[in-house]
């Protein structure tokens, strides 16, 4: 069983802003697309997104955990009778850890969205403002905040966010404002921002994707394996494809405050290196030959 927090570096009691940061980092490192090593950048690529699609979700995340603590569990317990049996000692019974002491540690609050008839306060409630990533925004995640308790004192919470959220969405957290009676406490009002993404640009809801090949896949076509918000697309390219056009993904995008989905926006740039070789020289100029003794047709087509 593979270990995500050692696939970012992280501790397991990181938070989801740990776990963002890091994915950044790697996917720009190691997408496929923005490197020319592509079959083995391919392979890491596929366990950081395997590795963030689990410990982004919070849900995903509580699952893995306990499966990962079992499994050590096992590991250590068969580690130790493998010593035992060297040292002709007893065996000793592993034990489980108590979930339930962890929980106790950070209290855990729940985020929703505000409604239209909720008031801030500012004699009671306190407001922030909440980077997450795009794909955080689709499914509910968890999130840990660090609230200025005054005095110089600080308090972590861990903070359960709602699913569908929209670019600056306003979500209220009861009980984690200001004390303005003895042991009751006002609301904490969170505005929710994206986070600018490693590769996709936004406009509105919609998202877009630069996607490269190489001028052989877009003469001959080819089919591409392309990350969305959701996860993986396979998009078909037809032979010839031209490369200024954009293949649309309905309803793929990100959310708008109506509940709709905007689109996803792919466009296919083809990536012409400088030939490195001779051998590669002579190709291209036979290429052209070939394309230039056919003296009709679309290739000789007025270019101005």
């Amino acid at each position: 069983m593979q270990n995500y927090y050692e696939v970012f570096g992280l501790e397991r009691d990181c938070c989801t802003v740990d776990i963002q940061k890091s994915f950044r980092k790697l996917a720009l490192k190691y997408h496929p697309d923005l490197t020319q090593e592509k079959e083995e950048a391919h392979e890491k690529f596929l366990v950081i997104r395997e590795a963030y699609e689990v410990l982004s979700d919070a849900v995903r995340r509580e699952i893995y955990d306990a499966g990962l603590m079992e499994y050590e569990a096992v590991l250590a317990e068969v580690s130790s009778k493998k010593s035992s049996r060297k040292k002709r000692s007893s065996t000793r019974t592993v034990g489980t850890v108590d979930r339930g002491l962890f929980s106790s540690i950070q209290r855990e609050h729940k985020a929703v969205l505000a409604s239209v008839n909720d008031t801030f306060d500012p004699h009671k409630d306190l407001e922030t403002v909440l980077e997450i990533d795009l794909e955080d925004s689709l499914n509910p995640s968890k999130c840990r905040l660090e609230l200025d308790q005054g005095n110089g004192r600080a308090k972590q919470h861990d903070l359960h966010l709602p699913s569908k959220l929209h670019q600056n969405a306003t979500l209220k957290a009861r009980g984690l404002g200001l004390e303005y009676r003895k042991g009751i406490f006002g609301d904490l009002w969170i505005t929710v921002k994206f986070l600018e993404h490693a590769f996709y640009r936004v406009h509105g809801a919609n998202v877009y994707h630069e996607v490269i090949i190489r001028p052989w896949e877009a003469a001959l076509g080819t089919v591409l394996n392309v990350a969305v918000l959701d996860g993986w697309r396979e998009l078909v390219i037809d032979p010839g494809y031209p490369t200024y056009a954009i293949i649309n993904l309905d309803g793929m995008g990100l959310y708008r405050m109506n509940g709709t989905r905007g689109d996803m926006k792919i466009h296919v740039k083809v990536d012409i290196d400088p030939p490195s070789t001779e051998r590669a020289r002579q190709l291209w100029q036979e290429l052209e030959m070939e394309y230039e003794s056919l003296g009709s047709g679309t290739w000789a087509r007025s270019r101005y």
